[in-house]
């Protein structure tokens, strides 16, 4: 599927192209624990990116933005998606949308990979259900190795003193 937007917005640099033409091959599908998102329900969107990097930062967006809307995916229960929308409530943006940026790499390509395999972490992370914990009890042995520690911090303590004459 390519995705052959480009939209056009006003920045402090200029204009800049936050979407461009796009062929997903190798990353048109991509597995979470259990479940796979077919790549139409993620948009991504690209900027320019900050920081070091010279000419090539002016020139190139390599900046990625993933946008998964969780209201509107077809692969997850809706236990699961409110399970997502606490857990992940600060990644997760006013139009319901979890969003993930990667700008790591020099390269487009590579920062794209990073994003999404950052999404697959986030999301797998989220929809982890910790195990219960069973209470227990202390041993008899490690009760006995604690009463013992506080007799000997005793003695250290009571040699401090003065002696009385």
């Amino acid at each position: 599927m390519c995705i052959s937007q480009i939209k056009k917005r006003k920045h402090r640099i200029g204009f800049i192209r936050t979407l461009q033409t796009l062929t997903l091959k190798n990353l048109s599908l991509f597995k979470l624990s259990a479940m796979t998102i077919p790549e139409n329900e993620f948009i991504i969107s690209f900027a320019r990116s900050s920081g070091a990097g010279g000419q090539n930062v002016n020139k190139t967006s390599t900046k990625v933005f993933i946008h998964w809307p969780i209201g509107k995916t077809a692969v997850l229960t809706e236990e699961e998606k409110a399970r997502l929308r606490a857990k992940l409530a600060n990644r997760i943006n006013s139009n319901d949308e979890l969003v993930v940026m990667s700008e790591e790499e020099r390269s487009q390509l590579q920062n794209r990979e990073l994003a999404v395999s950052r999404l697959q972490a986030i999301v797998a992370q989220a929809l982890r259900v910790p195990k219960k914990r069973r209470p227990t009890r202390p041993t008899r042995a490690s009760k006995l190795k604690r009463l013992e520690g506080k007799r000997q911090r005793a003695k250290i303590k009571a040699g401090r003193q003065g002696v009385d004459i």
